[in-house]
C-alpha cells in the first residue's frame, strides 16, 4: 500500500481590503476583542512522492494570483474551512490537468 504525500502551499487573500473590514465590523460587534482579521487559500496538493524542488517552483506560478495573503507562518488562532471530504469540484479536476501538463506529478 502506497502512501501518498501531501503538500500544502499558502495561496493568496480570500477577500478584498473592503470585504475584511465589513466582515471585521461584523464580528466586532458579536466579539469586541477581535482586532484583526486575516484570510488565504490553502492550496493541498497530494502526489506519489515527495515534490521536487522544481515542481514546488512551478506550483508557485500556477498558483500566484491575486492579492498576496498576509499571513505568514502559524498562527495561534486558525479556522479552516473546506468542502466535504471526498468532494471533487470542477475547479479541482482542471486543475489537476494543469498541473500534469506543467510536469509536475
Amino acid at each position: 500500500m502506497q502512501k501518498n504525500i501531501i503538500t500544502t502551499i499558502l495561496g493568496n487573500q480570500v477577500y478584498s481590503n473592503f470585504r475584511k473590514n465589513n466582515l471585521l465590523e461584523k464580528i466586532r460587534a458579536i466579539c469586541p476583542q477581535i482586532t484583526n482579521l486575516s484570510s488565504a487559500y490553502l492550496h493541498i496538493c497530494e502526489s506519489d512522492e515527495n515534490l521536487t524542488a522544481d515542481e514546488i517552483t512551478r506550483l508557485n506560478q500556477l498558483l500566484d494570483y491575486g492579492t498576496p495573503s498576509e499571513i505568514r507562518g502559524n498562527s495561534d488562532n486558525v479556522i479552516y474551512i473546506s468542502p466535504r471530504v471526498g468532494t471533487i469540484s470542477p475547479w479541482s479536476s482542471r486543475a489537476t490537468d494543469i498541473a500534469l501538463h506543467c510536469d509536475i506529478q
